[in-house]
């Protein structure tokens, strides 16, 4: 866990975005069940066999990678604002324009190119279902296209845990919950707490349980915790809340199945889980209702949900999503959940992801992150962009590592393309 001076192995896989075995382990062993306590890197550091400030340095570094895109909470959609999945019929040269006013709205949280003749789908989200029809309209008035609605009717797995220690079945391979001796490390008394186990909500209906004040709390830490020693005391400064009621409220929620999980959340394309299908049948509701629990059963579906059909336009009411590093495991595991669904499907098609243009946790605060760029207009595909009315070069290096020249003496580094068409640069 020691971390690694310049030039050496380890940093060169840094450089190349890929990570340790330290990393890995550390990666596997907290997407979830992270301490609730008042210093939760130094538990997690005792747990690991190293010291906090170790710890934190290797949080702060897989942060930098791309690894992880936050230490925090994942918010079961539909439970502390309203959310829906959205898409568009886009035609192919206009995707990077399409895609760039999609990211603009700041309550969109992913936005996806997927292979199909509706190739853009977005997941959209507002404080209520008014919002959300505001946004999609925006998004609609400003493409000149139509957007499909196809918001959650049942939840059957909701987890995009990535277990990392080999194999394709990512969301069931997350280590158990982890304990440690009392009295360690400032308040850690808590040890296999029951609010840290996984639980399924059959319905997204939740959002009225969700107080004011914990939807300020959720707003503070969507961009994940601070890379402190005490970082739930650092929290409760900005709301007015001490440590105590800090820790008291997030453990509520995680109860009460608003947060479905808080830990480490992997960004998933660049552990390799790059082979993504989403895969939907049209089912009677029914039907749909018992294969959904069947399908959420298997190790490697990641999230398994029904939602409202968009017809004419799209007749399906069943998902699932597997996210894969290799596309034909992938679509044998489709093969699999098709044989448990037998003769009951009226259609079936599978959507596998191509371009990423954003994927970042539920906006609260209504605000973009920080150092979100501005999203730019696309001239011509050769690597002339424009922002805010400069036209610029963006340089795509063998490396994976592109510089772009902005303005005299500053540069943006973007990890890939989809990133920097995106917006989602971060300065050097």
């Amino acid at each position: 866990m020691k971390k690694a001076g310049p030039g050496t192995d380890s940093q060169f896989r840094k450089q190349a975005g890929e990570q340790t075995p330290e990393q890995m382990r550390l990666i596997d062993g907290w997407q979830r069940d992270f301490p609730l306590v008042a210093r939760p890197f130094a538990h997690i550091a005792m747990l690991e066999g190293c010291r906090e400030n170790e710890l934190i340095e290797q949080v702060g570094e897989l942060l930098e990678q791309g690894a992880l895109s936050r230490v925090g909470a994942v918010v079961r959609p539909n439970t502390a604002g309203a959310s829906t999945l959205a898409a568009i019929r886009v035609p192919p040269r206009e995707l990077l324009r399409v895609a760039s006013i999609v990211n603009n709205e700041p309550g969109v949280n992913h936005n996806y190119e997927r292979e199909h003749e509706f190739n853009l789908w977005f997941v959209a989200t507002a404080a209520d279902r008014r919002g959300i029809g505001e946004l999609l309209e925006r998004v609609s008035r400003k493409t000149g296209l139509e957007v499909l609605n196809l918001p959650l009717t049942k939840a059957h797995h909701i987890d995009l845990g990535f277990g990392l220690g080999g194999g394709d079945c990512p969301s069931h391979a997350i280590h158990p919950p982890k304990t440690a001796p009392e009295n360690v490390c400032g308040n850690m008394a808590a040890t296999k707490l029951p609010h840290l186990q996984k639980i399924r909500v059959q319905s997204p209906q939740l959002q009225t349980q969700v107080s004011e004040r914990n939807k300020a709390l959720l707003a503070a830490i969507e961009d994940g915790l601070p890379l402190v020693s005490t970082p739930f005391a650092l929290v409760g400064e900005s709301l007015g809340m001490d440590e105590a009621e800090v820790i008291e409220r997030l453990s509520r929620l995680l109860a009460d199945g608003v947060i479905s999980r808080f830990g480490f959340v992997v960004r998933h394309r660049r552990m390799g889980f790059t082979n993504n299908a989403m895969a939907v049948w049209d089912v009677d509701e029914q039907t749909a209702s018992e294969m959904g629990e069947r399908f959420a059963a298997q190790p490697f579906v990641t999230l398994c949900y029904q939602r409202q059909r968009a017809m004419p336009h799209w007749p399906y009411n069943l998902y699932c999503m597997i996210h894969g590093r290799e596309r034909p495991v992938v679509l044998e595991q489709i093969k699999q959940l098709n044989r448990i669904m037998g003769e009951n499907s009226r259609a079936h098609e599978v959507l596998f992801s191509n371009r990423c243009f954003r994927q970042r946790g539920a906006r609260f605060s209504g605000k973009k992150p920080p150092g979100a760029m501005k999203p730019l207009e696309i001239r011509e595909q050769s690597g002339i962009i424009e922002r805010d009315g400069a036209k610029n070069e963006i340089s795509f290096g063998e490396d994976g590592v592109k510089v772009v020249k902005e303005r005299p003496g500053k540069k943006a580094a973007v990890k890939n393309r989809a990133d920097w068409l995106a917006g989602e640069a971060f300065h050097v």
